[in-house]
């Protein structure tokens, strides 16, 4: 993809990409793409979908008087953060296929849509990662357990560990991440949120 330079209003270099259709990639090997305007309203529904989480989210750490029931805020968690990696999952292969089918020299729009991706899936990811970082401190509390610090070797006090996308480096590279560390981080999301389900249960 090149070039470092984005906007996801500009219609000029993507106006050929977005009315694309089936393109041949080999011989009897056609690919279906979704329009960039398409993709463009996934990123919308998935910065929605990093909105919902939080407040879901913030439910689980809520008073007992004012918060939902374990019940109600597990089927609320679990529904956003499906729609989530579905929205994620589909737009990562989407971009990828536009990546690989397009002068990237020229693909401003994709670049623009990768790096908003990226952002939201950081956004959600280092808001995960605090909150079940809470909920271990939090426990540790209440079984009576002191506190450990690792500030002095420069480490976190936990041993999770998530390999976030650096949003920094070439656009190809970040594309690249995204799509190498799905899975995983699926299962790391899948994981924290039964812990933050766990939590809400213990303490209701």
């Amino acid at each position: 993809m090149g070039s470092e330079q984005s906007n996801l209003n500009d219609s000029d270099t993507g106006s050929e990409m977005a009315s694309a259709k089936d393109i041949s990639v080999e011989e009897g090997d056609a690919v279906q793409l979704c329009s960039l305007s398409d993709l463009h309203d996934e990123c919308i529904q998935l910065r929605a979908g990093v909105k919902l989480l939080a407040e879901a989210i913030d439910d689980v750490f809520g008073e007992r008087e004012t918060s939902s029931a374990p019940t109600n805020t597990e089927k609320k968690l679990l529904e956003i953060t499906r729609s989530n990696q579905d929205i994620v999952r589909n737009l990562a292969k989407s971009l990828e296929k536009h990546a690989k089918l397009f002068d990237q020299g020229k693909n401003e729009q994709v670049m623009a849509i990768v790096r908003e991706v990226v952002s939201s899936v950081n956004s959600y990811m280092h808001m995960l990662i605090t909150n079940i970082r809470k909920v271990k401190r939090l426990i540790s509390e209440a079984d009576g357990a002191p506190q450990r610090s690792d500030r002095r070797s420069g480490r976190a006090n936990s041993e999770l560990v998530y390999d976030v996308i650096s949003e920094n480096q070439d656009v190809d590279a970040m594309l690249l991440q995204l799509m190498d560390t799905l899975a995983e981080r699926e299962e790391l999301e899948k994981d924290i949120i039964k812990a933050l389900i766990l939590w809400k249960t213990r303490t209701s």
